[in-house]
């Protein structure tokens, strides 16, 4: 996710504060600055009325959805994002309930330093648990979790859809195509001439996650013509380091940021199984071309399944004593 500077968000820390206020995150605005949605989602509320205390009467509600997988289930979702400290812009004001918000719409200016910002769910949701670094507070119905999902530093492994083999289907805007398919569908298309050339084409990016094993590391990027390394630096042009491998047998052509390597090489053992995170778009001389955002040496939906247990496991703790 890209960054709006005006959202500059660190956690509050302090042992005084109410229950909620404990998982709130803080805008790091002046009074005076604007802030901006960092969501697209729709305006549900604008005001105090029924919201925890810490959150005055200059406050937006806006719920945004998340589509994850858990278990090979597709799960869609909605959650609530709490902005407080905030003056409305003209258009926001007047704005009825559900309208559209955008991300990077102008919410208003900061009305405090620094301003309040939350996520909250009717449910006790696994994808909100799995990326949560706070114990999540419930009140009015409400469970809080903090705003970690709207960070792009946080790794969100259960948001990458599971490729499991050439056959898995990937459900695109226009239609279904199965992993594989997509990728013979492309190769077939080309011609004699074409073959010589750089073939690009490109589809909707999607996130996914492949279960692996990788025979050796990343190396230095290299280039078969100096048309397809313009065309890689174009891509990925912080990203040094690159790995060719087959999935099933379909060809995937993996790009790896700067300290990448290092960072597998003392985490993982070859021949041992992996799971890739992946950014895709791009199928390139008859390879997917693949961004790697991170990997596990666990399943996501075990990692998922720990985490819920040890957060469930404080949240309990902690409302028995109270």
């Amino acid at each position: 996710m890209k960054k709006i500077l005006s959202l500059l968000i660190v956690f509050l820390s302090c042992s005084v504060l109410f229950a909620v206020e404990k998982t709130n995150g803080t805008i790091n605005v002046k009074i005076g600055d604007e802030i901006k949605c960092p969501v697209d989602g729709k305006i549900v509320q604008k005001g105090n009325k029924n919201l925890p205390k810490c959150y005055d009467k200059n406050t937006i509600v806006i719920e945004f959805p998340n589509t994850y997988w858990f278990e090979n289930q597709k799960i869609e979702t909605t959650y609530q994002l709490i902005i407080s400290g905030v003056k409305f812009t003209k258009e926001i004001k007047a704005a009825p309930v559900d309208s559209v918000i955008k991300y990077g719409d102008l919410i208003g200016t900061a009305t405090k330093s620094p301003g309040l910002i939350n996520i909250r769910s009717k449910d006790f949701d696994m994808f909100l648990t799995d990326v949560t670094d706070v114990c999540p507070e419930f009140e009015g119905d409400w469970y809080y979790f903090g705003i970690r999902t709207i960070l792009s530093s946080t790794p969100k492994f259960l948001n990458y859809m599971p490729v499991e083999s050439r056959k898995t289907v990937i459900e695109f805007p226009d239609y279904p195509e199965s992993f594989g398919d997509l990728m013979d569908n492309v190769v077939k298309s080309y011609t004699e001439n074409e073959k010589s050339g750089l073939n690009i084409s490109n589809f909707p990016e999607i996130k996914i996650c492949i279960k692996t094993k990788l025979s050796e590391y990343p190396k230095q990027k290299t280039q078969k013509s100096v048309t397809e390394g313009l065309y890689q630096m174009k891509m990925f042009p912080n990203f040094p380091f690159v790995l060719s491998i087959k999935f099933d047998g379909v060809p995937m052509r993996l790009f790896f940021q700067q300290g990448f390597d290092k960072y597998l090489e003392e985490e993982y053992k070859l021949g041992k199984p992996i799971y890739l995170y992946l950014y895709t778009g791009s199928i390139i001389n008859g390879e997917y071309w693949c961004y790697v955002r991170d990997f596990s040496l666990k399943s996501p939906d075990d990692i998922a399944k720990e985490k819920m247990q040890k957060v469930k496991s404080d949240f309990d703790e902690k409302n028995q004593k109270e």
